[in-house]
């Protein structure tokens, strides 16, 4: 469902608007429709007057008439027309092949206004590609949030500058589908790579927003490691084990010095904007690899998508390579398949061995 939503964000920003036809809707993996249907997001258009052949591979463009057979029920008729010679006489096909379906930008502004728990109504303010989502603590501010189609291509000029008078001086975001323009200072990001679509709605991970920013995104904070504590030079990943001890801590044990717990915040994984010092999801990729003793995938990490999952591994290198101070990445190379797996040895705070003393019962 993620991947067809990829293509009609692709197809939303080219046209301004989407057309989904029977023999495209055949080709989509079985409950992506449905799924799509139930958040609002594919809606029935009225029916179309032809459509795509699929009796043969000449994918002729046939405007059909109806049929009514002897048993009573109704087809579609068409007289081939093609260059194959193998085909002959008339093609058939179900009445279904003329439903046709829009992609709702609308429907989309609703769910992302959802996923981002904005206050406020959802309302199309520009016709057709303009909508205010709301507003709401994103991207580490309080800010008015919008969502436009098209801000680039044929007959868009201008649509910048209104969105624009539209904002003033107020705090703001504004989400696109793929393409992003200028929007004055006001940051402007793409929604491809960052959105994902399951079984329970569209899930937009707000951090990921937050390091999609043109601007700096949140602060990630920590406490510099003793220097006592950093590795040595000539220390590789490999040497280097990480023990998940709880929620909020890990233990570090490099080679030739004393092992050291710390927590979140002190590695640099928690959000400082945030009220709570909320973790990062890179912390809950690191956990995900602790409780996989060294190997995860991005569902079991909760991350949306798997271009979500790259960019927040490629965080969580950069905290932890600063962090313990060895410039080689700590991952091997993530994968849809295999997914990620670290070259550091990970998993749970092994046992501590038992102490048998001199008296034995």
């Amino acid at each position: 469902m993620t991947e067809v939503l990829a293509q009609l964000l692709a197809r939303l920003d080219q046209h301004g608007s989407v057309t989904v036809r029977s023999h495209e809707l055949g080709r989509w993996p079985a409950g992506v429709r449905g799924g799509l249907v139930r958040h609002g997001l594919l809606v029935r258009h009225t029916n179309e007057t032809g459509l795509v052949c699929d009796g043969c591979e000449e994918g002729c463009w046939v405007v059909p008439e109806r049929f009514r057979r002897h048993d009573g029920d109704e087809v579609l008729l068409t007289a081939c027309t093609g260059r194959n010679p193998e085909v002959h006489g008339t093609v058939t096909f179900p009445l279904s092949r003329l439903e046709a379906w829009r992609f709702s930008p609308k429907g989309l502004a609703q769910v992302l206004a959802t996923a981002l728990e904005l206050r406020g109504r959802v309302e199309e303010i520009e016709g057709g590609w303009l909508w205010s989502l709301g507003a709401g603590h994103v991207a580490g501010a309080g800010r008015l949030v919008f969502f436009a189609t098209s801000l680039v291509g044929e007959g868009t000029d201008g649509r910048a500058d209104r969105l624009l008078g539209r904002i003033g001086n107020r705090a703001a975001l504004v989400l696109v589908p793929t393409r992003t323009a200028p929007v004055g200072t006001v940051p402007v990001v793409a929604l491809d790579g960052l959105v994902a679509m399951d079984g329970d709605g569209l899930v937009l991970d707000r951090e990921l927003v937050a390091l999609s920013l043109p601007s700096p995104g949140p602060m990630m904070v920590h406490d510099a490691p003793p220097p006592s504590f950093r590795a040595r030079p000539d220390t590789g990943w490999s040497q280097v084990k990480i023990w998940f001890v709880d929620g909020d801590t890990v233990r570090i044990v490099l080679p030739d010095r004393p092992p050291r717990s710390f927590t979140a915040a002190e590695i640099g994984l928690t959000n400082a904007r945030s009220r709570d010092r909320r973790r990062t999801k890179g912390w809950s990729i690191l956990e995900a690899l602790c409780e996989g003793h060294g190997t995860c995938s991005r569902h079991v990490a909760g991350v949306a998508s798997y271009d979500a999952f790259k960019v927040q591994v490629s965080q969580l290198g950069k905290v932890l390579r600063e962090f313990v101070g060895i410039d080689e990445s700590p991952f091997h190379p993530t994968s849809r398949k295999d997914g990620l797996r670290s070259v550091f040895e990970a998993g749970p705070l092994p046992e501590p061995d038992l102490y048998v003393g001199e008296d034995q019962w």
